[in-house]
């Protein structure tokens, strides 16, 4: 549940950044602007490991309005997902709360949003999913690849040249989980699975 604090800093953000334009999507380039375009307006971003504005819990993420491909949430490398579980991991952190921007095809932004992932019911979906995929590369830690077969997230070899993989969500999953994020499931059923 968004807290009044945050809807507070929402606003102004989405007042001091809507409407301006943003380099292309392409090798991260539009979401490492808006992390500069959030230091402009006094918010500071941690470029290191963990979530982009830890005093918040966001993770700031872009995306072109018009976008099909799967969504990345984080990278690890193989040996760090095999030790690790996935309420101790990166993925966690980073999908909990995301500070979502959203472009036209013209590359300005046309929407922001602070997306609650931090719900029980999605949450389990997906650490199922994380917890699925750590099995597969426990057993074969040279896997590039894990196979959601109707789990939410996968891990994926991106880029060659890196040891890291990256935990993603096919497009349809993200939008399905976005749609979890403005529904009042938790206002109106006890969820426990």
């Amino acid at each position: 549940m968004i807290q009044p604090i945050e809807t507070f800093v929402l606003d102004i953000i989405r007042h001091n950044l809507l409407g301006k334009k943003l380099p292309t999507n392409h090798h991260g380039e539009a979401g490492r602007a808006c992390e500069n375009l959030l230091e402009t307006i006094g918010i500071s971003i941690n470029r290191g490991s963990g979530c982009d504005i830890p005093q918040l819990g966001w993770e700031v993420k872009s995306r072109k309005e018009t976008a099909t491909s799967a969504q990345t949430v984080t990278s690890m490398r193989p040996e760090d997902i095999i030790s690790t579980s996935y309420r101790e991991s990166p993925v966690y952190e980073k999908i909990r709360r995301q500070l979502r921007f959203t472009s036209n095809d013209s590359n300005i932004i046309i929407d922001i949003d602070l997306c609650d992932f931090d719900q029980k019911q999605i949450q389990d979906l997906l650490e199922e999913a994380y917890e699925h995929a750590r099995a597969l590369i426990t057993a074969n830690p040279d896997l590039c690849y894990t196979p959601y077969e109707g789990h939410w997230g996968y891990f994926e070899k991106t880029k060659k040249d890196r040891p890291e993989l990256d935990f993603r969500l096919a497009d349809g999953q993200m939008e399905k989980l976005l749609a979890m994020t403005s529904s009042n499931f938790e206002a109106i059923f006890d969820y426990d699975c």
